[in-house]
């Protein structure tokens, strides 16, 4: 909480709350300051929600495969020349 090199993106920096501040804030506070920042951010079609809502993850079109690399139909043969 603070202590990192880590910073917030500029986009979110208003969000920022100091350690101290957030420890006096009651529980109310906090899900109403939480429910601000996730309303400001912009969930895109390529995400997925976890089932309870609180998780957000990109997915990708790979998907465990290399790129370019396609999925042979099941019924196909092989052809040797």
């Amino acid at each position: 909480m603070g202590c990192r090199e880590y910073r917030l993106h500029e986009d979110f920096e208003e969000y920022f709350v100091q350690p101290a501040i957030w420890c006096t804030k009651t529980d109310e506070q906090r899900r109403r300051h939480m429910e601000k920042f996730e309303r400001a951010l912009k969930i895109k079609q390529s995400m997925v929600t976890s089932s309870d809502k609180d998780i957000h993850v990109l997915t990708f079109g790979a998907r465990g495969k290399k790129i370019g690399q396609k999925k042979r139909v099941k019924a196909s043969r092989t052809v040797r020349l």
